[in-house]
């Protein structure tokens, strides 16, 4: 049986059995450190447990009812390489997409300045590519014959050029962020629009793309509007390729007269679900490739785990205002004279 399929088989079984809350036995089917599993699980307890690979948890009686089903998904997370829980931003490709596949975005964690992290917003800003605006003042930079627009032929400058401290004197661009996305970016799934003028890069945008989801993540210029151009034509192709929604993060000024709207994170993450299984590309030479079988088993994994402790959190009392009907007034009585 593919490695793949065990898997699949493996959470299939921890969910059905955590709910049925039966004797049953979970076969794990990649090594693990104990400390790891010990960590993640909370207080779960195994009557027996070795590293080799298919290592055996048999949890039975009554002890299997003291666990919510949540904790044996959030073990089951623990197996797969990625570092799905924390915060800190780490080169490796599988993370990079797991925590974009997520919904999250690398940002500095207080939102301006310092440490660089995932960061999940209360709302995100998103571009409708039925309905794009081009404003009269912007047309003719986007329709500029100045320069010419390229796709992911100079991607790591134009990363290094959005990368640049000499533009704001900060940038949440890390080096590790740079070699993440060049890694991305040998493997199908980063993007660069570049505005080229005589020979020169004069500008340009980087982002991501994930089946039919698309994010812009920094743009910057050399020249004047060369940026503007960039993106302008970006919307254009993207509309022409069959994409339904950009993600810009945040709606920026110079997004915003575009037509980029908020949206709650919650809808974002229900439309980012949808995009991911989409097959769309940039160009027809340059077919996006599909999301790791790790990553979309531990997005499995993750979505479950949530509903499971949606569904088992005690629900607050709501009390609901009693409407008790007043007597009639009655008239007092009159003192005797």
């Amino acid at each position: 049986m593919p490695r793949r399929h065990r898997l699949v088989r493996a959470f299939l079984s921890v969910v059905t059995a955590s709910y049925s809350l039966r004797p049953a036995h979970f076969y794990i089917e990649r090594r693990c450190n104990y400390q790891t599993l010990r960590k993640t699980a909370g207080n779960l307890s195994v009557d027996s447990f070795s590293f080799r690979t298919g290592a055996k948890l048999p949890i039975t009686g009554a002890r299997a009812r003291l666990y919510s089903p949540a904790l044996f998904c959030r073990a089951l997370i623990a197996m797969f390489p990625l570092n799905c829980c924390s915060r800190m931003i780490s080169p490796a490709p599988l993370d990079l997409l797991h925590h974009y596949a997520a919904g999250r975005f690398p940002n500095w964690l207080n939102g301006s300045a310092g440490r660089v992290g995932w960061y999940t917003p209360t709302h995100r800003g998103i571009q409708w590519l039925d309905s794009i605006t081009l404003p009269r003042t912007q047309r003719r930079y986007i329709d500029s014959e100045r320069f010419t627009l390229q796709f992911n032929t100079a991607f790591r400058d134009v990363v290094l050029g959005c990368a640049d401290l000499q533009r704001e004197g900060k940038t949440w661009i890390t080096p590790a962020l740079i070699n993440g996305y060049c890694e991305l970016h040998r493997r199908g799934h980063a993007f660069s629009a570049e505005a080229w003028q005589h020979g020169h890069l004069a500008g340009g945008l980087f982002g991501i793309q994930i089946g039919g989801f698309i994010s812009v993540e920094s743009m910057y210029h050399h020249a004047s509007h060369s940026s503007k151009f960039a993106y302008g034509q970006l919307l254009l192709r993207l509309r022409d390729r069959g994409f339904s929604v950009l993600d810009v993060n945040f709606v920026q000024p110079h997004f915003e007269q575009f037509g980029a709207d908020w949206v709650p994170q919650w809808r974002f993450e229900s439309i980012l679900r949808d995009l991911l299984p989409q097959r769309l590309s940039l160009s027809d030479e340059t077919p996006c490739p599909r999301l790791p079988m790790s990553i979309c088993l531990a997005l499995a994994a993750a979505r479950g785990a949530n509903a499971v402790m949606r569904r088992l959190k005690p629900r607050s009392a709501v009390i609901q205002p009693m409407h008790v009907p007043l007597p009639p007034l009655r008239p007092m009585p009159r003192r005797a004279a």
